[in-house]
């Protein structure tokens, strides 16, 4: 903010970040259920296994959860000016 960043920009700079990482890790949680999946489908009679519906609707939660975990912390850091505390980082 002291160079001029505005507090939506911080918010979305923040936001983008941990959107990745939520991303990057659902992608890898997929590849690993799908291979799971198939493992256990040669292994154990009548296993069905992989639901996408399922696994899209963890996805949401997870990043509902990421907005939330991101979100209270950015918003209690934007609100405060680095001048008034007398701080110049």
């Amino acid at each position: 903010m002291a160079l001029g960043a505005t507090r939506l920009r911080l918010c979305l700079m923040f936001l983008r970040k941990a959107a990745l990482i939520t991303l990057t890790g659902g992608v890898i949680g997929l590849v690993l259920t799908i291979c799971a999946t198939r493992i256990l489908q040669s292994l154990l009679y009548k296993f069905t296994g992989f639901g996408f519906e399922e696994f899209l609707g963890a996805m949401v939660l997870f990043f509902i959860i990421m907005a939330l975990v991101v979100l209270i912390p950015v918003r209690r850091a934007v609100m405060t000016e680095p001048i008034e505390n007398g701080e110049i980082t």
